[in-house]
């Protein structure tokens, strides 16, 4: 009966783990590191004992439990998949002077996890040289750490690779806690693609907290929370096509330093959404900076206490949509002072920028400040541009060009208020301007409807799609595009008299409208 019952458990674990249901170590026979001479009492060397004890671990496909005690350590290596657990409170501190890594990961499929209160203890303090706590070489896939408390290290907490070389897949790094890290906490470099960095805790540290570097492409960095870091929060640097970054909370103190809070740097079709972002000593360099990266989106975002709320260098067709961003300096800079490059076709919707600066702050800066750089054909759309109490004379949305880079720029159906100048285009420049509602001034020339400040057709139209005002007859309006897309724009439409959205569908050859009758709509497309 008895054996009957033992199937029955064997049986039911076996489904449990295939299913996700059970973790892996339920199933698996437990090796303790003690019975392999580890002693564990903070001052004898475990560094063969540790070795001992992973090799048979691995070797009978077991679960390797770190249970209790401080193990002095130097590296220990891992060259087989194995599951290694630090519980209980262990902590696996390295020796002094040992100058190395605590772990050198040499093989795939390999987890070191824990309950939450396992410690790894670079001993910082007690090293001469940088010396990483976690190295995974290169060649190596699935990898998970989670749950382990990180602390005190000359180096990284954890980094992967450090040279060009074969490729790492699927590093998962969770619910991990890191503080008192030299350079980044986790570094990610040399073509190490898809991995995952969630739900982590980084606590302070020099250097950045995330770095994603060198072709690491199809990286998701995801809820983690993080704090007192002095240079970046998040880098996605060089490669890291198809990033996504959402629902991190970055709170930086900014004390004495320039910071950023995400960088993505050369990392086109990312993604940047739904991230907390906050600089207390308000002289953060940069909350979020977009480089390089072509077709990506930053949506949703609140960042504050930064010089430069939000800049896009050197990128075409970026979506900035729904962000929040309270500045003392610039909300949103889009454009570029190296030669020859192009920032074109960005679309900058519905975003919320409050100036708090005492200098000549601005909402949104349109700038090609270089020869034969190409700032054409960008959109600055439906935004709320205020001025939130400094003492700066604020511009709502300015455009600064080299030689007439700015062809076919549209701004139009801002909001703009305790601004100076709502739109102030420097000379030779000529935005299309449409439907923008604020105080008027000498650079924002209203319509004679003076008192609501809208803003009449204007500018440079160069036979352009993406902006105009169309009759609604018997409460419908329609426009053929001038130009040949090979997928429907996309479209804003408000009607003139009360600024309410109407209904607009579109084709790749045509723009529909429905509102009421005798009224006009005022519409902006985006078409890639």
């Amino acid at each position: 009966m008895f054996s009957r019952i033992r199937m029955y458990l064997g049986v039911a674990v076996y489904i449990g783990v295939s299913l996700g249901i059970l973790p892996v170590h339920l199933s698996a026979q437990t090796l303790q590191a003690s019975s392999f001479g580890a002693k564990c009492d903070g001052s004898s060397d475990d560094t063969a004992a540790l070795n001992a004890a992973i090799q048979a671990a691995s070797a009978q496909s077991a679960v390797l439990t770190i249970g209790s005690g401080t193990c002095l350590q130097k590296q220990v290596l891992v060259g087989a998949p194995v599951t290694i657990r630090i519980v209980n409170g262990a902590v696996l501190k390295l020796a002094d002077a040992a100058n190395t890594k605590q772990f050198l990961i040499r093989a795939s499929n390999v987890t070191l996890s824990g309950d939450g209160t396992g410690i790894l203890d670079g001993n910082s303090s007690h090293q001469s040289q940088p010396s990483d706590q976690i190295m995974v070489d290169p060649g190596v896939s699935n990898v998970t750490i989670e749950h382990i408390r990180f602390q005190n290290t000359k180096g990284s907490h954890i980094r992967s690779k450090g040279v060009s070389g074969p490729v790492n897949t699927h590093i998962i790094i969770r619910d991990d806690t890191f503080q008192n890290a030299a350079a980044s906490a986790v570094y990610l470099n040399w073509e190490t693609t898809d991995s995952t960095i969630d739900n982590n805790k980084f606590l302070g540290g020099h250097g950045n907290a995330i770095s994603v570097y060198n072709h690491s492409p199809h990286s998701q960095i995801d809820n983690n929370q993080i704090s007192d870091y002095d240079r970046m929060a998040i880098e996605v640097w060089n490669g890291g096509q198809g990033a996504q970054v959402e629902n991190n909370n970055i709170k930086l103190t900014c004390a004495g330093v320039r910071s950023w809070g995400i960088s993505m740097d050369r990392s086109p079709d990312s993604l940047v959404k739904n991230n907390q972002i906050n600089c207390a000593g308000n002289n953060g360099f940069n909350g979020i900076e977009i480089v390089g990266s072509d077709n990506s989106q930053v949506a949703d975002n609140t960042i504050s206490g930064f010089g430069t709320g939000m800049s896009i260098d050197r990128s075409s067709n970026v979506k900035v949509t729904g962000n929040t961003i309270s500045s003392t300096g610039a909300g949103i800079i889009v454009g570029s002072s190296v030669a020859g490059q192009h920032i074109r076709a960005n679309w900058i919707e519905g975003n919320k920028i409050v100036l708090r600066g005492a200098g000549k702050g601005v909402g949104v800066r349109l700038m090609c400040n270089a020869a034969n750089a190409d700032c054409s054909g960008n959109t600055i759309v439906d935004n709320d541009i205020t001025g939130g109490g400094g003492s700066g004379a604020y511009s709502g949305v300015s455009t600064a060009r080299y030689a007439g880079a700015l062809d076919k720029t549209v701004i139009a159906l801002n909001r703009f208020g305790g601004i100076a100048k709502p739109v102030a285009p420097e000379a030779g420049t000529k935005p299309k301007l449409l439907g923008n509602h604020g105080a008027p001034s000498a650079n924002m020339t209203p319509t004679a409807n003076s008192a609501s400040g809208i803003q009449s057709d204007a500018g440079d139209d160069d036979n352009d799609d993406r902006a105009g005002r169309l009759a609604l007859t018997n409460g419908q309006a329609s426009y053929q595009f001038k130009s040949s897309y090979t997928k429907p724009p996309e479209c804003i439409a408000v009607s003139s008299a009360t600024r309410k959205r109407l209904t607009e569908k579109t084709t790749t050859t045509n723009l529909t409208i429905t509102g009421p009758s005798g009224d006009s709509a005022l519409y902006v497309c985006h078409a890639e």
